[in-house]
Order: C-alpha cells, then structure tokens, then sequence
C-alpha cells in the first residue's frame, strides 16, 4: 500500500513539472508601442523656409515651394503641448515652419505654422549669397534646405559686418540653425563659405 501511494506521488509531480514546462514554453510577446501611444517631443514639420512672394493666399518660399495658407490654418506653436498664438501676419522675409497634410500637391495647403518671424539679416551693406537652414553636415561641408552645400574653411569669416563694426559670431554650426552669408564662388551647387553673418536657431 505504502508503494502505491508513493508512486502516485512521484506520479502527480511528474505531471506537475511537465505542466510548469509546458506553461513556461509559451512564447512572450514583448507589446511594442504604436506611434500614438509615444509622447511626441517635438511636432511634425514638412514647410520650412523663407517666404520669398505673397500673393493672396498663396506663399512661395526661396527654395520654390508653393503654399496656400487660408483661414483654416491653425497659428499656434505646438497644438498638442501648450499652445501659444504664434504671429499670423504673413510676409516676405519671414522665416515660417509648419505642417501640411498633402505634401505630395503642388501647391500644397499649410494645416499649421509653427513659426512665423523675420529671418536673421546681416547688415544692409553686406552680399548675401548663402542663406538657409541646415539639413545635413558632412565634416567641414554643410547641406542646406535648399539643396546648396556650403563648404566652411579655416579661412570663414565668423562676423557679421567686418565694415561696420564687427561682432563675433556663431561658429558652432548644426543640424537646425539658419545660417546668411557670402561666397565668391556661388555659381556652383557647392560652394566655399567666404564669411558667415548669421548662424543661429529659430526654436518653438
């Protein structure tokens, strides 16, 4: 009798490791959050650029994009942190940054403008033949958003009006700053910084 009872017990902790392995065999799937659940640090922008013409609601900017800003377009700095009104006077010479949803038209409709402020200016006096935000840095070569490449040297000049009293400017250059100065080489898509006025971010 004894037997038997001990080999039902060896019998029932048999079973009961074979069901433990056979749970921990399961597979585990790691839940990977979507892009909605994520909190987005910074908001979605697809316009950037500096308003070269306005006529109406349609916008050009200097690199030739056409936008069509309407009364439906929503002024605010971020929609889904914190929204501050942001400057609803369009010009020529604004820096603007926004979003639209039907970026693949042309001209295409602005559903938000993040940004809407004069871009930096060098003194009146100065040649301006490079100006745009930087999208790409590759070593001592810089990539604006308007496709130019700007080559900076040891020789760059760092200031913003060597005629008019010089004052030292930015040489920290990255990804996001906008950048105004002059080359004597501008008939190229790549071309050599010869001064630098202007190196700066404009953040929201």
């Amino acid at each position: 009798m004894k037997k038997i009872i001990v080999l039902l017990m060896v019998a029932l902790m048999a079973m009961s490791v074979f069901i433990g392995c056979a749970g921990n065999n399961e597979t585990s799937v790691e839940e990977v959050p979507t892009q909605e659940s994520q909190v987005r640090a910074k908001v979605l922008v697809n316009i950037s650029g500096v308003i070269a013409e306005v006529d109406g609601e349609k916008v050009t900017l200097e690199d030739g994009t056409f936008i069509i800003i309407n009364e439906d377009t929503v002024f605010a700095d971020d929609p889904d942190n914190g929204v501050e009104a942001v400057n609803s006077e369009i010009q020529v010479g604004n820096f603007i940054q926004g979003y639209t949803a039907d970026e693949s038209s042309d001209p295409v409709i602005a559903s938000r403008i993040y940004i809407n402020e004069p871009a930096p200016k060098p003194s009146a006096k100065v040649a301006v033949n490079i100006s745009g935000k930087i999208v790409e840095i590759d070593g001592n070569k810089v990539k604006l958003d308007n496709g130019m490449w700007v080559v900076i040297t040891e020789e760059t000049i760092f200031e913003d009006d060597p005629d008019n009293g010089v004052e030292a400017v930015n040489s920290e250059l990255k990804v996001g700053n906008y950048i105004v100065g002059f080359t004597l080489d501008d008939s190229s898509d790549t071309v050599t910084a010869y001064q630098i006025y202007s190196n700066g971010t404009l953040d929201f």
